[in-house]
C-alpha cells in the first residue's frame, strides 16, 4: 500500500528568521510532515495497511525531509507508544547542512523576503507576512536566491540524534547535470566565482576562487564525464556540475546504490531523479526497472533489500 502526503513548501514551510522561531512557527514542513505520519497510524489499518510495518520513502528535498523526521524530536519518531515508521528509503538525498532558524542565514533569508514583500516598514513584520495574500508572499518567498550558505555536513551529522532504523541511501552518477543547466551564462572562471558568491555570501570572493581553481576548466571530459566537447551545454557546465556533484556526495560517503545506465541524453547522464522512473517500474518495462524494483519490495516487506528480492524478481 502506497500513501502520498501533501505539505508546506518554500517560504510556506521553511521559512526562517528569529520572527518566526520566537513564533514557533520553524520547519512547518516537518510538522506538516509528522501530522500525516500520525494520520496514517491512526487510519492506515482501515485500508487494509498495516501501522506497524511503515516504511518513509522520498526522493531529491523530500529525501532530506526523510532523514530529517528520523533526527527532529532528537530522533524520537513514536507516537501513542509506537513507531511512527520502522524503516526509510531516501533518493538522492541525505544528510543536508543546515544553519539555525534565528542564524545569520535566516536572517538574511527572512528579511529578503520581507523586503520584496513591502513589509519593511512594519510593527510586526512577520503579521505583515501573514496578512498577504498567497499569490504575494509566494512572490516575495521566490525573491530568495536559492541556497544561502551551509554549515559542515560533519556539524549538522554530529548534531542529530537518529533512531537506529534501517535505511537505504541511493545516488545518481550525475546528479548535478539538470541543476547545472539553469544558470546558462557561465563562461568564464569568474562567472562561476561570482554564481556561487551568491549562494555561499558568508565565503570570500577569495575563498570561492580558490576553491573553483581546485576544478579543471573541463571542455573535452563527459557528461559528467563520459561524452566529448559537444555536449558541453555551456562553457563552464561541466566544471560547476562537478562542482555540485561533490556537494551532493559529501554526505555519504558508502551508498547503498549508484545508479548509472545508458544515457538517452548525453549531456544530463544519469541524472538527478532519473531513477524514481524505476521504482514505479519504468514507463515501459526494461531491466532497470527489473533490477530495482525488487531490492525496494524485499526492504519495505522484510526490512533488508536482500531477504526476499529473488521472490519479486521477473
Amino acid at each position: 500500500m502506497f500513501v502520498a502526503m501533501d505539505y508546506r513548501l518554500g517560504g510556506f514551510g521553511f521559512l526562517p528568521g528569529a520572527e518566526i522561531l520566537k513564533a514557533s512557527s520553524a520547519n512547518l514542513e516537518l510538522m506538516d510532515q509528522r501530522l500525516a505520519l500520525q494520520w496514517d497510524a491512526d487510519n492506515i489499518a482501515a485500508f487494509g495497511g498495516h501501522p506497524s510495518k511503515v516504511t518513509i520513502w522520498a526522493e531529491s528535498a523530500g529525501a532530506l525531509s526523510v532523514f530529517y523526521q528520523m533526527a527532529i524530536y532528537d530522533g524520537d519518531n513514536t507516537y501513542n507508544g509506537a513507531l511512527l515508521f520502522r524503516s526509510a528509503t531516501m533518493n538522492s538525498g541525505s544528510i543536508e547542512p543546515v544553519n539555525p532558524a534565528d542564524g545569520s542565514k535566516g536572517k538574511a533569508i527572512y528579511d529578503t523576503v520581507v523586503n520584496s514583500a513591502g513589509c519593511s516598514g512594519a510593527n510586526d513584520t512577520l503579521g505583515c507576512l501573514r496578512g498577504l495574500d498567497y499569490t504575494k508572499f509566494l512572490n516575495a518567498a521566490n525573491s530568495v536566491p536559492g541556497i544561502l550558505g551551509y554549515n559542515s555536513v560533519a556539524e549538522s551529522s554530529a548534531s542529530a540524534n537518529t533512531p537506529g532504523l534501517p535505511f537505504i541511501v541511493g545516488d545518481q552518477e550525475d546528479e548535478s547535470t539538470v541543476f547545472s543547466l539553469f544558470p546558462n551564462n557561465l563562461t568564464t572562471t569568474d562567472h562561476i566565482v561570482d554564481y556561487l558568491q551568491t549562494l555561499f555570501f558568508n565565503a570570500s570572493q577569495q575563498q570561492i576562487t580558490d576553491f573553483v581553481a581546485t576544478y579543471q576548466d573541463i571542455k573535452e571530459d563527459g557528461s559528467l564525464f563520459r561524452t566529448g566537447y559537444l555536449y558541453n551545454w555551456y562553457p563552464q557546465y561541466k566544471r560547476l556540475g562537478a562542482i555540485l556533484e561533490n556537494e551532493t556526495r559529501r554526505p555519504f560517503l558508502v551508498l547503498s546504490y549508484l545508479s548509472y545506465y545508458d544515457h538517452g541524453l548525453p549531456f544530463l547522464g544519469t541524472f538527478h531523479g532519473s531513477d524514481v522512473v524505476q521504482v514505479f517500474y519504468g514507463i515501459l518495462s526494461n531491466y532497470g526497472s527489473k533490477s530495482l524494483h525488487p531490492y525496494y519490495s524485499s526492504f519495505v516487506y522484510e526490512e533488508d533489500p536482500d531477504t526476499k528480492a529473488g521472490d519479486y524478481m521477473d
